[in-house]
């Protein structure tokens, strides 16, 4: 079980289930009240090919649970980016449209990388016509490498989808989401083996200047 696991049993998280070797556990946030959704397990991949994965925005709606379609609306780096999600919800809920800011935080000596989400603070542009926008959205992605084909991964979420959907049906939908996150996000790793080489060598690169040893 990873350490970030073990430790949530201690600090108000509450296990709500397991699937395909990964914990999902809940607590509210003490500060505005949402749940906050956690997943967390280890998978049997690569630091760096999860990296290139999430990296790659275009490609996301291939493993993004109900993504229809990613824009990248603002570029800084990239580490730094804004971008626009639009997700098909099943009827009688409308689609739903996230503008989110991505920020990459890469820790090469400590062989871990943790990628924030955060809606754009800023953002006027009205969403698509027959959409609503997510009101809250706030997430973490954190990955610590095991071994050269291990992983330990943690997802957290926090949203309210907007609109006229009752929190408690709201929060179903929700708690499935960082599961089917980890798990298509260990698949579209196995897919695309060999797509990313060279994404792959310049990261090992990185990381042996800041004197890890990721080989």
């Amino acid at each position: 079980v990873p350490a970030s696991v073990a430790k949530g049993e201690t600090d108000g998280w509450h296990e709500l289930y397991q699937r395909q070797g990964i914990t999902v556990s809940s607590r509210r946030d003490a500060v505005d009240g949402h749940t906050v959704f956690r997943a967390a397990g280890v998978l049997d991949v690569n630091i760096f090919e999860l990296l290139a994965v999430l990296q790659d925005i275009p490609r996301r709606t291939e493993w993004t649970h109900r993504l229809r379609e990613i824009r990248v609306v603002s570029r800084f780096s990239e580490e730094h980016l804004v971008v626009a999600n639009l997700f098909d919800l099943p009827w009688p809920a409308a689609d739903r449209e996230s503008v989110i800011e991505v920020t990459v935080l890469p820790d090469y000596q400590g062989q871990q990388v943790e990628i924030r989400y955060r809606h754009a603070a800023g953002w006027t542009e009205p969403p698509p016509e027959g959409t609503v926008r997510v009101a809250v959205v706030e997430g973490t992605t954190r990955l610590r490498r095991i071994d050269e084909f291990r992983t330990e991964a943690e997802y957290l979420l926090k949203m309210d989808p907007g609109g006229f959907i009752p929190s408690w049906v709201a929060n179903l939908f929700i708690q499935e989401v960082p599961v089917r996150t980890l798990a298509a996000l260990r698949n579209q790793v196995l897919r695309t083996r060999g797509q990313y080489d060279e994404f792959i060598a310049r990261h090992r690169r990185l990381a042996r200047g800041a004197d890890g040893e990721p080989e």
